[in-house]
């Protein structure tokens, strides 16, 4: 029998679904899962180590492989952690792909590259560049990569994740390029876990090259074509106004608890989200209840919303 929303909604109350309910790990805290490497992290002092690197610290493990970076005074910080595969040759303007798995373990100890673009002028202009100056490294199309920042790992401990996307219009720009993004400070002030990311920009990352054949366009799961033929049926019944019955479907699947299912309710949520309040409210819906949807679905897989 399938799940209502509005009716379960009434019969035991949002409330309800809140408790017990587990933190969202998200994008940072799911490249940092285990590993026994805050039993390393030894108290900072003034007069103690301010780096501590080595074969047994910082050691963490990601969807790919195990990574090693360092603690700078107390907070764990891993560099230049690849999310994707390289965008260059065969990958240039399409859709990302899953990064290959690597064996060892991959240092994370320095910045990944940075997307082409038109930098700014390296040239020093007095005191400008000593305010506002630039970090861009390495430039190349292999840039799909990503910094984190944390108190610990595998302590524990529930933490809030914060995410960063650089400025520059979408043309230019790094998760580094300027000192203040840096996340040890904030980390240690708010105890979160930081994460800044690198991504493709400019004509190699927006242009739309959809009109020239199926293999240029974006699906909203890669690797999943299943996935994504239910994602397009179930925005169809959006754009068709039947937002209840794409909501329910959403609902049956999440009861199998499988994270595919919850990215699915994600991006069709968001999709619903994107349409004028007076189609929605024609639709006999609400902004609210799109809101309350997704809050709902993601604490019915263990996730705080």
């Amino acid at each position: 029998m399938g799940i209502n929303r509005r009716k379960f909604l009434k019969s035991v109350g949002l409330g309800t679904i809140m408790l017990g309910a587990q933190p969202l790990t998200a994008l940072a805290s799911e490249a940092l899962v285990s590993d026994s490497s805050s039993q390393d992290r030894k108290d900072i002092t003034d007069d103690g180590p301010q780096v501590q690197i080595g074969d047994h610290i910082a050691i963490a493990d990601t969807e790919y492989g195990k990574v090693k970076g360092y603690i700078m005074r107390g907070i764990y910080t891993f560099l230049g952690i690849p999310y994707a595969a390289d965008t260059s040759g065969k990958n240039r303007f399409m859709p990302p792909c899953k990064h290959k798995p690597w064996t060892g373990v991959r240092p994370a100890v320095f910045y990944g590259n940075t997307a082409p673009q038109d930098v700014y002028s390296r040239a020093s202009t007095s005191y400008d560049m000593f305010v506002d100056h630039w970090n861009y490294d390495e430039i190349s199309e292999n840039c799909l990569c990503l910094n984190i920042w944390t108190q610990g790992i595998a302590d524990g401990k529930k933490r809030p994740v914060v995410v960063w996307l650089h400025g520059g219009g979408f043309t230019r720009g790094n998760g580094i390029e300027q000192d203040g993004y840096n996340g040890e400070n904030i980390t240690r002030y708010g105890d979160i876990v930081y994460c800044s990311i690198n991504h493709r920009l400019g004509v190699f990352g927006f242009t739309d090259l959809s009109a020239f054949g199926e293999k240029y366009k974006q699906p909203k799961f890669i690797e999943n074509s299943a996935q994504d033929s239910l994602y397009r049926k179930l925005t169809q019944m959006v754009d068709d106004g039947k937002f209840e019955k794409a909501e329910n479907i959403l609902w049956e699947r999440a009861e199998k608890k499988d994270l595919l299912d919850l990215q699915l309710a994600a991006a069709v949520y968001s999709y619903m989200n994107e349409k004028e309040d007076t189609f929605i409210e024609q639709s006999d819906f609400s902004r609210e209840e799109i809101e309350y949807g997704i809050r709902c679905v993601m604490n019915m897989y263990g996730f705080d919303a």
